[in-house]
């Protein structure tokens, strides 16, 4: 039996690293939705509009490093609105 250096009781260091990858890309895409519902009032405050812009665009970036350093980025998957879910 070989030694595999990436296994742990948790299942690997890229199985957290999927699950951080999911967490990032669920909050990119929450971000996202408030960023164009908060775009939609007429007394739109610019610097919060800013302010979360460049956390989504943070977000993005970690997300693409974290896709290199893994070698298999998950599919793009659709976010599911409240709207979307049984009642």
């Amino acid at each position: 039996m070989s030694f595999n250096s990436k296994m742990t009781l948790e299942g690997g260091p890229e199985m957290s690293q999927q699950h951080h990858l999911k967490a990032l890309r669920n909050k990119h895409a929450i971000l996202d939705e408030q960023i164009a519902d908060t775009e939609k009032h007429l007394d739109v405050d610019v610097l919060l509009i800013i302010a979360m812009k460049k956390q989504k665009l943070h977000l993005k970036d970690e997300i693409v490093r974290l896709e290199k350093m893994i070698g298999n980025p998950l599919p793009v998957l659709p976010l599911v609105s409240d709207a979307d879910m049984p009642a």
